[in-house]
């Protein structure tokens, strides 16, 4: 704990956490501060962190708070790592690396900051990573989206490097139709789509509600299998601890009006799926499958343009298809947006030319 002009960094291990359930007051202090936090999408939020931690374990989890005068004002959910480098030449070794919690099914993870107090509270956090270096050889934030404030102060700047890229596409001011934002020849694409379903006896787009999530998400996780094995791979929701996540997540931002998750049905049977989060000026198009058998019927493109309707006629500024460069995207008429990744070296005890092995 330090104590700065009124500010004092506190670091919660244990504390953040009572029987695998989120510290009450903390959890509204935490929910608050997401709140005032402009640019902090749905995977900052503190049910999608908790779900995290509670689906994957990691070994050292913490939560590094800043107070001024006793409120909450920056919150850096964090964790503690170990993995293999090695050298050329030399054998493995193994590096303590210091990171954001929500890796692997988080598109962007930063930390949340008061605005008014972003100025205070950036040098303090810098300040108390750099004193790890007994805890830790690396700190390493990934994924950082462009709007970060740990991008914002220049001292660090000489560590910034491009990490990955997000595909959006821009609302402009005005749009009240899809056709109005994507190239020509995709809503051309759309509406023989659209004929070809009415010609086949015609679909239904449905959006899960509480009674119809656990079947809508069971759907989700078959027809993305079932799209990612014409590619032969297994796809992201092979794994049993990330279905685990989504079905622990998904009653959460289902009960906060984030979570739409759209199903097209065709004589009874749901074809596609996508599943998606509305937040503040955003779509965010997470993931989305469909069934091979019925692909004469482009059912991926069918349930993507409902879902890019409803973002436009609730306003939304951007439609997020987030990291992955798969070409369906750029069809869309997509731009393409960075990430960033922030690596600082504060021990000597692994040389600064190792790899990850």
């Amino acid at each position: 704990m330090r104590l700065v002009q009124n500010y004092r960094v506190e670091v919660l291990a244990r504390e953040f956490l009572v029987n695998d359930a989120p510290c009450g007051r903390l959890f509204t202090e935490w929910q608050e501060l997401w709140d005032i936090s402009p640019a902090a999408p749905t995977f900052q939020r503190p049910e999608w962190i908790l779900a995290w931690r509670q689906s994957f374990h990691p070994r050292k989890p913490f939560l590094l708070a800043v107070r001024f005068k006793g409120k909450l004002v920056g919150l850096a959910p964090c964790l503690f790592y170990e993995r293999s480098v090695s050298e050329p030449g030399a054998q493995e070794m193994t590096e303590r690396v210091l990171g954001l919690m929500g890796g692997g099914v988080s598109d962007y993870l930063d930390i949340l900051l008061d605005p008014q107090h972003a100025q205070n509270v950036i040098p303090l956090l810098w300040q108390w990573l750099h004193q790890q270096n007994n805890h830790c050889d690396l700190i390493e934030f990934t994924d950082l989206p462009a709007t970060s404030s740990l991008l914002q102060n220049s001292s660090f700047l000489k560590e910034k490097q491009s990490h990955d890229r997000c595909s959006v596409l821009p609302v402009p001011a005005g749009a009240r139709e899809l056709k109005q934002i994507i190239p020509p020849h995709k809503w051309e694409n759309i509406r023989n789509a659209r004929n070809r379903l009415q010609r086949a006896g015609g679909g239904r787009i449905e959006i899960a509600g509480e009674n119809t999530l656990e079947a809508a998400l069971e759907d989700l996780f078959r027809l993305h299998r079932a799209r990612w094995a014409q590619e032969a791979l297994p796809g992201v929701l092979s794994q049993q601890s990330i279905r685990e996540f989504h079905r622990s997540i998904a009653p959460a931002l289902l009960k906060k009006n984030v979570l739409r998750l759209y199903s097209l049905r065709v004589n009874g049977i749901c074809i596609a799926s996508a599943y998606t989060f509305f937040e503040r000026e955003q779509a965010l198009c997470y993931l989305h499958g469909y069934d091979p058998q019925y692909a004469h019927l482009s059912p991926g493109t069918l349930i993507l343009s409902a879902a890019m309707e409803d973002a436009i006629r609730f306003g939304k500024k951007t439609i997020n298809f987030l990291r992955g460069q798969e070409d369906f995207k750029k069809t869309w008429g997509v731009q393409e947006e960075d990430t960033f990744c922030l690596r600082m070296r504060i021990s000597n005890r692994i040389p600064a030319n190792t790899r990850a092995a």
